[in-house]
């Protein structure tokens, strides 16, 4: 096969995709700004590329063994990075929003799947290596079965991490139904979540499934191995649908907020003394001194309160710590100020 040119392979249209995906997410973050949510599917789609560029190097050209096995087990680590990867973007939101307990709880679990899912990749590691340094070792259906634990291990983690993060929306919307724009924000979370978490435990169940019929090292030749295939295309395309998440929470987050944060027609026509408009670069809150009646008889900001100097959110956890809040942070900011401000209205 050594003579067929890269571009004949699947593997190099894969690879292609992870660039593709790797180029919108600078682009993401050239729009927005760098945060860990954002640098997931760009780590992930650099991973994707990589594995699958050297995948066609170990298995689909004539190279000396040792740089064939070499290539084979800098692969395996990306893939790992790539499949394992995904996994973080709804850890990293979970560890911004749950309570210490819970936490502790999803640490756990979370930590201890992984390293059970990097142990499967390890074991994959060294046998294909074995396999590909002596040919005359027959080490498929072991490998085969490593890959049925580890998809089945990353489908755990994706539907652990769906429960924790669907209990906590859920949560926080039964709280907010009296404030409709966090309610509606609440909503986009809750089913953005579940699609993504949904497909993401579907690939890796059927992976598992697939990879039971796998009857040679990376190659496709049978109905199994074509589905496989298939469906692994669908994971590198993955990172889109994580950059679509990103944007559109931003979006949602600033149309409720720009619908809600400038007052009345009535109140901006007869100011009230009791009204203050702080500002904060180009953000606008209104904070209300009435609402100490409505809620405890305590003053509070109903939406955003801003340092009009430093550009800062006053915490509603810890009322002496100032956060820098930007919209275009994305999800973790606007769902993390979310939920604890909604926390604190009950």
């Amino acid at each position: 096969m050594g003579h067929m040119l890269y571009f004949e392979f699947s593997w190099a249209i894969l690879s292609t995709i992870g660039v593709a995906n790797l180029l919108y997410g600078l682009t993401i973050i050239a729009i927005t700004r760098v945060t860990p949510v954002s640098l997931v599917p760009i780590i992930v789609s650099t991973a994707a590329a990589i594995a699958n560029g050297l995948c066609y190097y170990a298995f689909y050209a004539n190279y000396p063994r040792v740089n064939t096995a070499a290539a084979s087990c800098i692969a395996d680590l990306m893939w790992l990075v790539q499949e394992a990867g995904i996994t973080f973007y709804s850890y990293i939101i979970l560890t911004r929003l749950l309570p210490q307990r819970e936490l502790v709880y999803l640490k756990t679990i979370f930590w201890s799947l992984l390293m059970a899912v990097a142990a499967a990749r390890m074991i994959i590691l060294v046998n294909r290596i074995r396999a590909i340094l002596d040919p005359s070792l027959d080490l498929q259906r072991l490998i085969n079965g490593m890959h049925i634990g580890y998809f089945v291990g990353l489908a755990l983690i994706e539907c652990t991490s769906a429960t924790f993060l669907i209990r906590t929306f859920l949560s926080a919307k039964k709280i907010s139904l009296h404030v409709s724009h966090r309610a509606a924000l609440f909503r986009h979370l809750m089913r953005s979540t579940e699609i993504r978490q949904a497909i993401l435990a579907l690939l890796g169940i059927t992976r598992a499934v697939t990879y039971f019929f796998q009857p040679t090292l990376q190659a496709s030749t049978n109905l199994a191995s074509q589905i496989d295939r298939f469906i692994y295309t669908l994971e590198c395309l993955f990172p889109v649908m994580l950059y679509i998440d990103i944007l559109a929470s931003r979006i949602t987050a600033l149309s409720h907020s720009t619908q809600h944060s400038l007052p009345p027609i009535s109140a901006r026509q007869a100011p009230d003394p009791d009204r203050r408009i702080a500002t904060a670069g180009s953000n606008v809150s209104i904070l209300e001194n009435d609402a100490s009646q409505e809620l405890g008889q305590r003053r509070v900001t109903k939406y955003s309160s801003f340092d009009s100097v430093a550009g800062s959110v006053v915490s509603p956890v810890n009322p002496k710590a100032r956060l820098p809040f930007d919209a275009s942070e994305g999800i973790v900011r606007t769902v993390e100020f979310s939920v604890n401000r909604t926390r604190e209205l009950d």
